[in-house]
């Protein structure tokens, strides 16, 4: 069964998605590939992706994003323009959710957001493309993480098990503990590279 906000990843090209709405009476889910700069909803039968993860062709992933982020390491303009995305989606995404996922109401959506708050378009795009792809937090309206002045924590539900790792520099991460999900990319890794790899020879 497919998870709200859950990213899977596909074992055939390591392509990663994430489920932003599901509706169960109309069979429909909607995701968003994370890889790509501007990411726009898929519409998808629930039955169509359900059967893809019993085939194991479409395998559940530790989210990319989970991530704390330290408030005190952000600026004051970063936060200003975190906040303002924020209202945005607070405004448009949940009221007017139909209309922003289907592909012919899309567009006029977002031209309504410009016009109303004076921004571009391109902005209103980046506005939503980083809140799908991050997480739908609030602070995945951050402008950009890797400009935001914090690289965060990572995020675990339990404790680093094993030798604690040595950190080359201030942004290393400690490291994950290899659950299930952990276990399956290093799966879908090896039968895509190393096992592709032996047959040839």
């Amino acid at each position: 069964m497919i998870v709200m906000n859950a990213v899977y990843q596909f074992t055939d090209d390591n392509d990663r998605i994430r489920i932003i709405n599901i509706s169960i009476p109309e069979d429909i889910c909607a995701y968003v590939f994370l890889e790509i700069l501007l990411a726009t909803p898929i519409l998808e039968s629930i039955a169509a992706i359900e059967s893809e993860i019993e085939r194991k062709t479409l395998v559940g992933i530790v989210d990319p994003y989970m991530q704390l982020i330290e408030e005190s390491a952000l600026s004051e303009v970063v936060k200003i323009k975190r906040d303002g995305n924020w209202q945005i989606i607070q405004q448009y995404w949940e009221p007017r959710k139909i209309e922003i996922l289907n592909r012919s109401t899309r567009i006029k959506i977002f031209k309504e957001i410009s016009e109303a708050n004076n921004i571009s378009l391109m902005t209103v795009r980046r506005v939503f493309s980083r809140f799908w792809q991050r997480g739908m937090t609030f602070n995945a309206c951050l402008p950009d993480y890797k400009n935001s002045g914090a690289p965060g924590k990572e995020k675990s539900f339990s404790t680093k098990t094993g030798r604690p790792r040595i950190p080359r520099n201030k942004d290393d991460s400690p490291g994950i503990n290899a659950d299930e999900k952990v276990k399956q990319q290093f799966e879908i890794v090896t039968n895509k590279y190393f096992r592709t790899k032996e047959k040839k020879n």
